[in-house]
Order: structure tokens, then sequence, then C-alpha cells
């Protein structure tokens, strides 16, 4: 019996690890969206923008988070997620 409770404190433990660590994750990611926001409104675009809402979408993935940012430029920015929001398939309502 007691071996039986080591076996289960040991899953609880790992359990606990996988929630922290997935926990852990999105937190980044979202730190990495809002600091990709953030770069896409000193680059010129409004919050009010259709534009801004297109971005929620895109830095949804990481790569292209990676490669907005990756640009030092505003204007590359600028030009770099106007053409990311182009690519995005049509709104179906």
């Amino acid at each position: 019996m007691e071996e039986f409770r080591k076996g289960e404190e040991s899953c609880d433990q790992a359990l606990k690890e996988v929630v922290t660590e997935k926990k852990n994750k999105k937190s980044e990611q979202l730190e990495n969206i809002k600091q990709c926001l953030d770069a896409a409104i000193e680059c010129g675009m409004s919050q009010n923008s259709d534009e801004f809402y297109a971005c929620t979408k895109v830095f949804k993935d990481e790569i292209n988070r990676y490669v907005f940012l990756h640009c030092t430029e505003p204007d590359a920015r600028y030009r770099w997620i106007r053409n990311a929001i182009a690519d995005l398939p049509p709104p179906t309502y």
C-alpha cells in the first residue's frame, strides 16, 4: 500500500509540474503577443483600426511574432504586418 501511495504522489507531482510548465509557456506567449502589439502601435498602427484587430490574428503564430520583432525599423515592421494581414484568409460571417 505504501508503494502505491508513493507512486500516486509521484504522479501528482509530475502532473503539477506539467500544469505549471503549461501555465508558464502560456504566460510567455501572451507577453510576447503583447510585445508585438506594442511594437505595432509604435510603428504607427492605431488601436482603433481593423489592421490592429488583424494583428491579433497574425500574432497567434509564433513564427510571425519572431519575424515581426526581428524587423528593427518601424517602416519595415509596418510593411511586414500589412503584408501578413493581406495573407490572412477572408473573414467568414
